[in-house]
């Protein structure tokens, strides 16, 4: 018989770190504090989360892969002429997973959201929009199953 729930975890990282970045081998050298950072509580969850379903969200201010943006963690904005930095843009990253996510209606997807710091704060954003049951979700059968956020923030800086 096959499982009709279906755990998905997804794992808000706090600003300026960056999971894939701090694991990486090739480092820039200059304004990159991500890749010199230690890895963090949320990315070890997000590895340790035993479901394939399950999507890491670096933090504000930081693209695996590319150079850190001192301006997006200022501010929660991305640079000018630049995108994946700001806040808005990691919401969009998870909801877009999601919706790839959840396409089965004949399941059950719980949903196990985390985050550290401003992502603490990205994760309860999520939350609640999910909650709202906004058009994209409202025919699924979502549960939010269980929400951990460490040092949370009020808001965004702007």
């Amino acid at each position: 018989m096959e499982n009709n729930i279906i755990s998905v975890g997804i794992f808000f990282d706090g600003t300026g770190n960056n999971g894939m970045n701090a694991t990486s081998h090739n480092k820039p050298l200059r304004n990159n504090e991500s890749y010199y950072g230690n890895i963090t509580n949320i990315y070890k969850l997000f590895k340790l989360f035993k479901s394939d379903e399950k999507k890491y969200v670096g933090g504000i201010g930081t693209v695996a892969g590319n150079e850190d943006s001192d301006f997006a963690m200022a501010t929660c904005k991305n640079p000018a002429g630049y995108h994946g930095y700001s806040s808005d843009d990691k919401l969009e990253e998870a909801f877009s997973f999601i919706k790839k996510t959840i396409e089965d209606d004949t399941r059950e997807y719980q949903l196990y959201i985390y985050g550290f710091s401003r992502g603490a704060m990205l994760a309860r954003t999520f939350c609640n929009k999910i909650i709202q049951h906004t058009s994209e979700f409202s025919e699924k059968k979502i549960k939010i199953k269980f929400l951990g956020i460490f040092d949370t923030v009020e808001s965004a800086a702007f």
